[in-house]
């Protein structure tokens, strides 16, 4: 730990009070520690997996243009806690809706598939982020 020095031509600083150091964190660590996280929920929910997107299978056997469309609707509580120096935390909820069509699908010689289309989608999220531990806040 550093010992302050004072300026030259100033009164020496007092000596530093024995005890153990509470370490000050911004105010917006929560958001930076918790934001990364709460993106890839919102990417993973929207995308889902394939079959939640698609369904059976056989949907995709349709070829030609405008070969299938396909639409859901989402949503999901959310409570994570991590460890680390600032224990970050996020609660919160997802929702949202999306739909798809494919303008265009064929099945090539080798039996692979191409699908070509549009898709929408409209998530929202809401939540909270907590740090548990000191933070340094001003107000004006």
């Amino acid at each position: 730990l550093a010992v302050p020095i004072a300026a030259p031509g100033t009164p020496p600083l007092p000596a530093p009070i024995a005890g153990q150091t509470i370490v000050l964190y911004r105010a917006e660590v929560p958001l930076y520690a918790a934001a990364n996280r709460a993106a890839a929920l919102i990417g993973r929910s929207t995308l889902g997996t394939f079959h939640q997107r698609q369904g059976e299978q056989r949907l995709l056997r349709e070829a030609g243009p405008v070969a299938a469309g396909w639409g859901q609707t989402f949503g999901e509580q959310v409570r994570q806690q991590w460890s680390g120096t600032v224990s970050p935390s996020l609660k919160g909820s997802l929702q949202g809706f999306e739909v798809g069509h494919d303008l265009f699908a064929i099945e090539a010689n080798s039996g692979y598939r191409q699908h070509a289309g549009v898709y929408v989608a409209a998530p929202a999220s809401k939540a909270t982020s907590k740090v548990l531990r000191w933070a340094l806040q001003t107000t004006r």
